[in-house]
Protein backbone atom coordinates (compact mmCIF):
# COMPACT_ATOMS: atom_id res chain seq x y z
CA UNK A 1 0.00 0.00 0.00
CA UNK A 2 2.84 2.36 0.90
CA UNK A 3 4.63 1.52 -2.36
CA UNK A 4 1.51 2.31 -4.38
CA UNK A 5 1.07 5.63 -2.59
CA UNK A 6 4.72 6.50 -3.28
CA UNK A 7 4.30 5.61 -6.95
CA UNK A 8 1.26 7.86 -7.08
CA UNK A 9 3.24 10.75 -5.58
CA UNK A 10 6.10 10.23 -8.04
CA UNK A 11 3.67 10.16 -10.95
CA UNK A 12 2.09 13.42 -9.79
CA UNK A 13 5.53 15.07 -9.52
CA UNK A 14 6.44 13.94 -13.05
CA UNK A 15 3.12 15.23 -14.37
CA UNK A 16 3.68 18.66 -12.82
CA UNK A 17 7.25 18.81 -14.20
CA UNK A 18 5.93 18.07 -17.71
CA UNK A 19 3.22 20.73 -17.36
CA UNK A 20 5.79 23.27 -16.12
CA UNK A 21 8.08 22.48 -19.07
CA UNK A 22 5.21 22.84 -21.53
CA UNK A 23 4.21 26.16 -19.96
CA UNK A 24 7.77 27.47 -20.35
CA UNK A 25 7.81 26.46 -24.02
CA UNK A 26 4.54 28.31 -24.58
CA UNK A 27 5.68 31.58 -23.03
CA UNK A 28 9.25 31.71 -24.42
CA UNK A 29 8.18 33.34 -27.73
CA UNK A 30 6.12 35.91 -25.79
CA UNK A 31 9.06 36.72 -23.50
CA UNK A 32 11.37 37.16 -26.50
CA UNK A 33 8.87 39.50 -28.16
CA UNK A 34 8.13 41.57 -25.04
CA UNK A 35 11.77 42.03 -24.03
CA UNK A 36 13.09 42.39 -27.58
CA UNK A 37 10.53 44.97 -28.74
CA UNK A 38 10.88 46.94 -25.49
CA UNK A 39 14.67 47.22 -25.81
CA UNK A 40 14.41 47.97 -29.53
CA UNK A 41 12.05 50.90 -28.89
CA UNK A 42 14.01 52.21 -25.90
CA UNK A 43 17.19 52.11 -27.98
CA UNK A 44 15.64 54.61 -30.37
CA UNK A 45 15.40 57.17 -27.55
CA UNK A 46 18.97 56.79 -26.29
CA UNK A 47 21.07 59.90 -26.72
CA UNK A 48 24.56 61.34 -26.27
CA UNK A 49 26.01 64.54 -24.84
CA UNK A 50 23.45 65.08 -22.07
CA UNK A 51 24.54 67.66 -19.46
CA UNK A 52 24.95 66.33 -15.91
CA UNK A 53 26.64 68.31 -13.11
CA UNK A 54 28.70 70.27 -15.61
CA UNK A 55 29.70 67.21 -17.62
CA UNK A 56 28.25 65.43 -20.63
CA UNK A 57 27.06 61.84 -20.34
CA UNK A 58 25.49 59.27 -22.65
CA UNK A 59 21.97 58.19 -21.76
CA UNK A 60 20.87 54.67 -22.71
CA UNK A 61 17.43 53.82 -21.37
CA UNK A 62 17.91 50.14 -22.17
CA UNK A 63 20.38 49.16 -19.43
CA UNK A 64 17.96 49.23 -16.50
CA UNK A 65 15.34 47.30 -18.43
CA UNK A 66 17.90 44.68 -19.51
CA UNK A 67 18.75 44.00 -15.86
CA UNK A 68 15.07 43.82 -14.99
CA UNK A 69 14.03 41.56 -17.87
CA UNK A 70 16.81 39.12 -16.98
CA UNK A 71 15.70 38.85 -13.36
CA UNK A 72 12.03 38.55 -14.32
CA UNK A 73 12.16 36.37 -17.43
CA UNK A 74 15.36 34.36 -16.96
CA UNK A 75 17.70 33.52 -19.84
CA UNK A 76 14.95 34.23 -22.39
CA UNK A 77 14.64 37.79 -21.11
CA UNK A 78 18.41 38.16 -21.50
CA UNK A 79 18.32 36.79 -25.05
CA UNK A 80 15.32 38.89 -26.08
CA UNK A 81 16.94 42.06 -24.72
CA UNK A 82 20.17 41.32 -26.57
CA UNK A 83 18.40 40.69 -29.88
CA UNK A 84 16.37 43.87 -29.44
CA UNK A 85 19.56 45.87 -28.90
CA UNK A 86 21.23 44.27 -31.95
CA UNK A 87 18.26 45.07 -34.20
CA UNK A 88 18.16 48.60 -32.80
CA UNK A 89 21.80 49.11 -33.74
CA UNK A 90 21.20 47.64 -37.19
CA UNK A 91 18.34 50.08 -37.90
CA UNK A 92 20.70 52.89 -36.92
CA UNK A 93 23.01 51.91 -39.80
CA UNK A 94 25.38 49.78 -37.76
CA UNK A 95 26.40 46.66 -39.76
CA UNK A 96 24.68 43.57 -38.37
CA UNK A 97 27.93 41.69 -37.66
CA UNK A 98 29.33 44.72 -35.82
CA UNK A 99 26.03 45.17 -34.01
CA UNK A 100 26.23 41.63 -32.60
CA UNK A 101 29.68 42.40 -31.17
CA UNK A 102 29.00 45.98 -30.06
CA UNK A 103 25.91 45.04 -28.07
CA UNK A 104 27.40 41.93 -26.46
CA UNK A 105 27.79 43.88 -23.17
CA UNK A 106 24.01 44.36 -23.24
CA UNK A 107 23.69 40.60 -22.82
CA UNK A 108 25.99 40.83 -19.80
CA UNK A 109 23.62 43.42 -18.31
CA UNK A 110 21.04 40.66 -18.02
CA UNK A 111 22.92 37.41 -17.57
CA UNK A 112 25.35 38.47 -14.81
CA UNK A 113 22.66 39.77 -12.40
CA UNK A 114 20.44 36.79 -13.24
CA UNK A 115 23.19 34.27 -12.47
CA UNK A 116 24.15 35.98 -9.21
CA UNK A 117 20.60 36.44 -7.95
CA UNK A 118 19.61 32.84 -8.68
CA UNK A 119 22.84 31.29 -7.35
CA UNK A 120 22.82 33.38 -4.15
CA UNK A 121 19.02 33.16 -3.82
CA UNK A 122 18.63 36.94 -3.58
CA UNK A 123 15.41 38.92 -3.55
CA UNK A 124 14.64 40.51 -6.94
CA UNK A 125 12.51 43.19 -5.27
CA UNK A 126 15.66 44.38 -3.40
CA UNK A 127 13.89 44.60 -0.06
CA UNK A 128 16.75 43.20 2.01
CA UNK A 129 20.19 44.68 2.57
CA UNK A 130 22.16 41.76 1.06
CA UNK A 131 20.23 41.82 -2.21
CA UNK A 132 20.51 45.61 -2.47
CA UNK A 133 24.29 45.59 -1.95
CA UNK A 134 24.85 42.87 -4.58
CA UNK A 135 22.59 44.83 -6.95
CA UNK A 136 24.56 48.06 -6.47
CA UNK A 137 27.98 46.40 -6.83
CA UNK A 138 27.29 44.25 -9.89
CA UNK A 139 24.43 45.45 -12.18
CA UNK A 140 24.94 49.12 -11.37
CA UNK A 141 28.72 49.43 -11.09
CA UNK A 142 30.58 46.36 -12.38
CA UNK A 143 28.44 45.58 -15.44
CA UNK A 144 28.35 49.26 -16.42
CA UNK A 145 32.13 49.35 -16.05
CA UNK A 146 32.47 46.43 -18.48
CA UNK A 147 29.85 47.87 -20.83
CA UNK A 148 31.45 51.33 -20.94
CA UNK A 149 34.94 49.86 -21.46
CA UNK A 150 34.01 47.55 -24.34
CA UNK A 151 31.74 50.02 -26.12
CA UNK A 152 34.27 52.84 -25.80
CA UNK A 153 37.00 50.69 -27.37
CA UNK A 154 34.61 49.54 -30.13
CA UNK A 155 33.58 53.13 -30.85
CA UNK A 156 37.19 54.31 -31.12
CA UNK A 157 38.01 51.45 -33.50
CA UNK A 158 34.89 51.94 -35.64
CA UNK A 159 35.39 55.66 -36.23
CA UNK A 160 39.21 55.38 -36.20
CA UNK A 161 39.43 58.14 -33.63
CA UNK A 162 42.44 59.08 -31.51
CA UNK A 163 43.05 57.16 -28.28
CA UNK A 164 42.85 60.50 -26.49
CA UNK A 165 39.06 60.28 -26.78
CA UNK A 166 38.93 56.89 -25.02
CA UNK A 167 38.83 58.09 -21.40
CA UNK A 168 36.28 60.92 -21.94
CA UNK A 169 34.07 58.54 -23.92
CA UNK A 170 34.36 55.87 -21.22
CA UNK A 171 33.40 58.31 -18.47
CA UNK A 172 30.38 59.54 -20.45
CA UNK A 173 29.12 56.03 -20.97
CA UNK A 174 29.88 54.77 -17.47
CA UNK A 175 28.34 57.66 -15.54
CA UNK A 176 25.26 57.85 -17.75
CA UNK A 177 24.81 54.08 -17.73
CA UNK A 178 25.17 53.71 -13.95
CA UNK A 179 22.65 56.48 -13.26
CA UNK A 180 20.02 55.17 -15.66
CA UNK A 181 20.54 51.55 -14.60
CA UNK A 182 20.00 52.45 -10.96
CA UNK A 183 17.00 54.71 -11.48
CA UNK A 184 15.05 52.50 -13.86
CA UNK A 185 15.85 48.98 -12.66
CA UNK A 186 15.57 49.82 -8.96
CA UNK A 187 12.10 51.30 -9.38
CA UNK A 188 10.92 48.44 -11.61
CA UNK A 189 12.32 45.69 -9.41
CA UNK A 190 11.29 47.21 -6.10
CA UNK A 191 7.72 48.09 -7.01
CA UNK A 192 6.70 45.73 -9.83
CA UNK A 193 8.42 42.40 -9.09
CA UNK A 194 5.59 41.15 -6.87
CA UNK A 195 3.03 41.70 -9.64
CA UNK A 196 5.24 40.11 -12.31
CA UNK A 197 5.80 37.03 -10.12
CA UNK A 198 2.05 36.42 -10.22
CA UNK A 199 2.04 36.21 -14.03
CA UNK A 200 2.91 33.30 -16.32
CA UNK A 201 5.85 35.25 -17.75
CA UNK A 202 7.94 35.08 -14.58
CA UNK A 203 10.74 32.49 -14.73
CA UNK A 204 11.77 31.30 -11.27
CA UNK A 205 15.04 29.70 -12.33
CA UNK A 206 17.57 30.62 -15.01
CA UNK A 207 15.72 28.84 -17.82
Amino acid sequence: MVIRNQEGVNEEVRRREVESSETHLEIIPLILIVSGVSIFVLNLFSSSNNPFLGYYVDVSYTSGFEVTFGLWFGFWGCLGSYLGAVLGGFTQQLPLTISFIYFLPDFLFSIIPLTLFRFLELDESLKDKRSLIIYLVFPVLFVNLVDASLKSVCSIILVKASKDFLLPLFLRKFVGGAIITFLTSFLLLHFATYKVKNTRLYIKGVL
